[in-house]
């Protein structure tokens, strides 16, 4: 508690993965800290049984695109154990609900909608983050429980996607894919 009013973050876990060569094209060290990141998920998302993957940020934009990237990439589930295609497994939904600009909504209003219509049992939330130290940039993967702001870190601040708003717990995985120019040169 006292971490939360002097860091100004909610109490929950919060764990931080470095790796030097993430943004390395190096498959073997990706392989590696791919099963990493997936443990440590697991563990996290094991008493759920319906996961909804939100991938945030605009795909039109490279350096806020890892959300629907990852949605892309997805093997979504819900559809299938539905019509009882699948029986095994977790059942698996996402949504890319875009930006501001691209909708003229929030995210957060989207999948408020989203979460009300098909009751997730967790919102797993991804989303690029702003570097606030250049030695983090595409060098860490942050996870925590406690929600996410979306387009906080660059002081555009919208609706929270926390088990608050959202009224189902929210994990939300981030990397720093952006940083601003003052704090590059900053940093120097």
């Amino acid at each position: 508690e006292a971490g939360e009013k002097s860091l100004g973050k909610s109490v929950g876990t919060y764990i931080t993965i470095e790796g030097e060569d993430l943004s390395s094209p190096d498959e073997s060290y990706h392989e590696e800290l791919s099963h990493f990141l997936a443990q440590r998920l697991k563990n996290m998302l094991k008493p759920y049984d319906h996961i909804l993957v939100a991938g945030l940020g605009n795909h039109q934009i490279t350096s806020d695109s890892l959300g629907p990237f990852v949605v892309d990439n997805l093997y979504v589930t819900r559809h299938l154990k539905e019509e009882e295609l699948l029986k095994d497994g977790k059942t698996l939904s996402a949504v890319t609900p875009g930006v501001m600009g691209q909708t003229g909504m929030e995210a957060g209003e989207i999948m408020k909608g989203v979460v009300n219509q098909i009751h997730p049992d967790v919102i797993l939330a991804i989303d690029a983050l702003a570097a606030r130290n250049s030695l983090r940039l595409n060098k860490t993967i942050q996870i925590c429980d406690t929600g996410i702001a979306p387009g906080s870190g660059v002081g555009n601040y919208r609706r929270e996607i926390t088990e608050q708003t959202m009224g189902v717990r929210v994990i939300a995985i981030g990397v720093p894919t952006v940083i601003s120019v003052p704090t590059i040169v900053n940093d120097a």
